[in-house]
């Protein structure tokens, strides 16, 4: 019995050390892509894995739906609607099932984005008379108001750590990309061009942000450090290449482009994050498609070479207070 015991509590130990020191991965959904399309013959929003198989209609429903976007443990969904009459902010499960209404306001919602703890969702609204930007709860509750400016305010996009808000501005038919604290405070113009530039997304390290812009004479994506330098054309295509997202580990963005046969509808492209490498992922053409790789996690660590000899040394351990206790119970039994 007191072997029995022993083994026992060896065996859980080392359980539990392991667990400890090799991390297990995060959700089944990284990796997927979620999309709106009306290939269907009205907008729905879509799942595709990243190397184009097994593509999914989610919502089915004869309304508008459109700019999904992801939780950051890749469980839900959000995404704007008409399905009630005025444009709302929606939520689902990452399969489709158990679809809630969050905005209640006539005005309505768009352009949803869930903040990287996954308690707030931001969005726009002009329930207040122009475009803003408000947060509010993942229950719809606690809505605040994050900029007060006579522009047009749109498309939030969190910083991986939560702290940051990017987004549009749109001054005198001009758009920039602009930056913001989380309470709204520290208004930044980051990219300040004459052209258009729209559509900001984070990487996963935070310390870049991709967007496509017309400051070339057409759509192209580009990327810029987090404080607006070292701004980088990737694309650098005659054909309109926009809305980028990154991939989970910040390796790679996907993007649309209609540079492939199709002069109005876009296909959905994958390219390494320095530009290099363009592929096409699916062949269906997905007019306005807005993708969002899912999730933007911190990335799981390696086992460190300390973690791995701690756990040989347990193991030495434990393993030679087995044996004695073995020895012991067999002299007893002599």
């Amino acid at each position: 019995m007191l072997i029995k015991r022993a083994s026992s509590a060896v065996s859980l130990t080392i359980i539990l050390l392991m667990v400890s020191i090799f991390p297990f991965a995060g959700p089944t959904n990284c990796g997927k892509i979620v999309f709106h399309s009306d290939r269907d013959g009205n907008f729905e929003i879509y799942v595709i894995n990243a190397d184009g198989s097994n593509q999914r209609n989610l919502t089915n429903n004869p309304a508008h739906d459109v700019n999904p976007a992801w939780s950051s443990d890749g469980t839900k969904i959000a995404f704007e609607s008409n399905r009630d009459r005025n444009d709302g902010i929606y939520v689902m499960n990452a399969d489709g099932s158990n679809v809630q209404r969050l905005t209640r306001n006539p005005a309505g919602g768009g352009h949803p984005a869930w903040s990287p703890d996954g308690t707030k969702i931001a969005f726009i609204s002009n329930k207040d008379g122009n475009p803003e930007i408000y947060t509010m709860d993942v229950d719809g509750s606690n809505v605040q108001r994050l900029t007060y400016d006579p522009a047009l305010d749109m498309e939030p996009a969190w910083s991986p750590d939560g702290g940051k808000i990017a987004f549009v501005r749109r001054i005198d038919d001009n758009e920039d990309i602009f930056v913001m604290n989380a309470d709204g405070s520290g208004q930044v113009n980051l990219t300040n061009n004459p052209a258009l530039d729209a559509r900001p997304v984070w990487s996963p390290d935070g310390e870049k942000i991709a967007f496509h812009t017309l400051r070339d004479g057409n759509y192209e994506i580009y990327v810029i450090s987090a404080d607006g330098s070292n701004q980088k054309n990737l694309t650098s295509h005659p054909l309109r290449d926009l809305f980028p997202a990154w991939s989970p580990d910040g390796g790679k963005i996907a993007f649309v482009s209609n540079r492939d046969k199709y002069s109005f509808y876009f296909l959905i492209y994958i390219m390494n994050a320095d530009g290099s490498n363009q592929m096409k992922i699916n062949d269906v053409p997905v007019p306005g498609a807005r993708p969002e790789w899912c999730c933007l996690l911190p990335p799981i660590e390696e086992p460190s070479p300390r973690g791995g000899l701690l756990l040989i040394v347990v193991i030495i351990i434990l393993a030679a207070l087995l044996i004695i206790i073995f020895t012991k119970q067999r002299k007893t039994a002599f």
